[in-house]
């Protein structure tokens, strides 16, 4: 026995090769030490009274359990998982992966062989016709019952080393073939192991990794200026994975809050699920976003005219606990964002047009601000009862730069004869004060939700009724609710609306 090296052999393969007579009787590649296989199913993997074999014995010692480099259970060289091998004329697929038994039924295989047929007789005889083309497993095992599959027991790693297995591919005559140059049949063993692995690679699948935001959240935040600069409308739009969507929309003057609304989707979260998953693919693939293909620079915080809006884009990653935030200036509200006027650099106007596809997307088409138009105001007090008992809306005016004493006496009834007046200038700005008389239902509330000037010749002032559904079932009370905001003064008079009801969720 001598043992040669080939290049087509695996790492860790030693090939021997058995000579007697000038013919090629057998060839035994030994695999490296430490892989450990269960018993397998029934003894005897050799048809003894075949005559292509009955005149041969194996030239190595049964060792154990045969290694077929560190398949895994149920992998084989003809199908993964290995099937039922075929019989035909009593030559079938001999070779089975750790753990598992070979055919001792003769069943017929329910996968085609990949291997053309030849004639037993031809120099190549690879397929199952004739008795000379075969593969034979040679190894000591201890019968576990045919047809059933043993387990392995201890970690790979916790294993000791085995006794090298051996496989002998049985003598293919080849006439006039010499053993001293590379052997075929070493050659086309490795070539079927190794074509078999690599078709069970092929057929294996992988999930891919998931989109950056498809379990999370997206985000857009439009902060516009009115007035001249003197307020901000900030609208902040965030649509879940799971589907909702909620958008808060905030007026403030003097960086102080005048007023927030809410809106909250009412489609099905499912479907809204959906078109997230669409809506973010779109993102990551579509030429008119394409915000994450890496030449959007994200740390860009740009100085916006006092004519743009601050537009920020955040794709927020729970899986991964990280977001990526876009800061860039574009023209209009959330509702009015205009792509193309977009800046600083040519890459904002992507920003601002998937701003603008996620409120289409949401919201739809019909929709505007609640603050559409709006003056900006402060909040000066709010809530559900007023000592001074307001029955109607008032305007508090000064034409002297000083409180007005309309003014002062109210402010003492409402908030007591030691409370400080609040800080109004009076020479450019008005006290508006909300009021729809006594209530008799708890959680009834009032707001100021607009200050419209009418073309320079007055202003008006939208008052909302806000109350609760008809099955709240809200505790009865006695309240007079009240808002009362500071507001510049643009055209005069100041003019009320009547009040609008709005009708809220029971848990607002």
């Amino acid at each position: 026995m001598s043992g040669l090296p080939d290049p087509l052999a695996p790492a860790g393969f030693a090939v021997d090769e058995h000579e007697d007579g000038g013919n090629l009787r057998s060839v035994g590649f030994h695999y490296g030490e430490g892989f450990e296989g269960a018993p397998a199913g029934g003894e005897g993997v050799l048809d003894h009274d075949d005559p292509s074999v009955s005149r041969q014995a194996a030239l190595d010692p049964a060792a154990g359990a045969v290694s077929l480099l560190p398949l895994s259970h149920r992998e084989g060289l003809h199908g993964c998982p290995f099937d039922p091998a075929p019989m035909r004329h009593r030559v079938g697929d001999r070779v089975r992966s750790e753990g598992q038994a070979t055919n001792p039924a003769g069943e017929g295989s329910r996968r085609p062989q990949r291997l053309e047929s030849h004639h037993s007789e031809e120099e190549l005889a690879l397929s199952g016709h004739g008795h000379s083309a075969r593969i034979d497993v040679v190894g000591r095992t201890l019968a576990a019952g045919e047809g059933k599959i043993a387990q392995f027991k201890r970690a790979l790693d916790q294993k000791g080393p085995e006794a090298s297995s051996v496989i002998h591919p049985q003598e293919l005559p080849v006439p006039g073939q010499s053993v001293k140059g590379r052997p075929f049949a070493a050659a086309l063993a490795v070539l079927l192991l190794a074509t078999s692995l690599a078709a069970c690679e092929e057929s294996s699948t992988q999930p891919g990794e998931p989109r950056f935001g498809q379990q999370g959240r997206i985000q857009v935040e439009v902060s516009s200026a009115i007035a001249e600069g003197q307020g901000e409308l900030n609208e902040s739009l965030i649509w879940n994975s799971n589907g909702p969507w909620v958008l808060a929309e905030r007026v403030s003057y003097r960086r102080i809050l005048g007023g927030e609304h809410v809106r909250r989707s009412e489609r099905n979260p499912g479907q809204l699920a959906q078109e997230y998953a669409t809506f973010l693919r779109e993102l990551h693939e579509a030429a008119e976003f394409r915000l994450l293909d890496g030449d959007l620079p994200q740390d860009l915080q740009p100085t916006c005219a006092p004519s743009q809006s601050r537009v920020t884009f955040v794709i927020r990653d729970d899986q991964r606990g990280e977001s990526v935030r876009w800061v860039r200036c574009a023209s209009g509200t959330l509702f009015e964002l205009t792509p193309a006027e977009a800046g600083p650099d040519e890459g904002a106007s992507r920003v601002a047009a998937a701003g603008r596809s996620l409120r289409l997307l949401t919201l739809g088409v019909e929709r505007e601000s609640v603050y559409d138009g709006t003056l900006p105001y402060a909040t000066l007090d709010r809530g559900a009862d007023s000592p001074a008992s307001p029955e109607n809306p008032r305007v508090f005016l000064s034409f002297t730069g000083e409180p007005p004493q309309t003014f002062r006496e109210f402010w003492a009834e409402h908030a007591g004869e030691e409370a400080l007046l609040p800080n109004v200038d009076w020479g450019s700005e008005a006290v508006v004060l909300a009021a729809v008389g006594e209530r008799q239902e708890a959680g009834e509330a009032v707001e100021v939700r607009r200050v419209l000037p009418q073309q320079g010749f007055s202003t008006l002032v939208e008052v909302v009724q806000r109350v609760r559904g008809n099955f709240c079932a809200p505790a009865a009370t006695r309240g007079f609710p009240y808002h009362i905001v500071v507001v510049p003064v643009v055209a005069l008079p100041i003019e009320f609306v009547q009040p609008r009801v709005e009708r809220v969720s029971c848990g607002f």
